[in-house]
């Protein structure tokens, strides 16, 4: 699987992807970070699809299986949604708010 076919697979399901875990996670900024992953796990593991469903098939699964996973993550620690209070940076929200 090259890059023009994953920018394909992108375009052409990246949308529906989204809802999904928009629709799951109820937050779009989640959401949104869900897609990346899903995007980045293909990229990383494009020889392991073999053909046998559909790409969107393949693509979903591992939408739903990532937001399965973000809501566990918040389940376990609720007080931090995925993603929302920690930036790329290393710095979060909790510790400028004591500074």
């Amino acid at each position: 699987m090259d890059r023009d076919e994953i920018q394909g697979y992108y375009e052409r399901y990246g949308a529906a992807l989204y809802r999904r875990a928009r629709t799951m996670l109820k937050n779009e900024q989640a959401a949104s970070e869900i897609l990346q992953d899903v995007f980045v796990a293909v990229i990383k593991n494009a020889d392991s699809f073999r053909g046998e469903a559909s790409p969107y098939t393949w693509l979903y699964r591992i939408a739903v299986n990532t937001a399965k996973k973000a809501l566990l993550e918040l389940k376990r620690d609720p007080l931090v949604s995925h993603g929302s209070m920690v930036s790329h940076d290393g710095d979060d929200e909790t510790s400028r708010a004591e500074s």
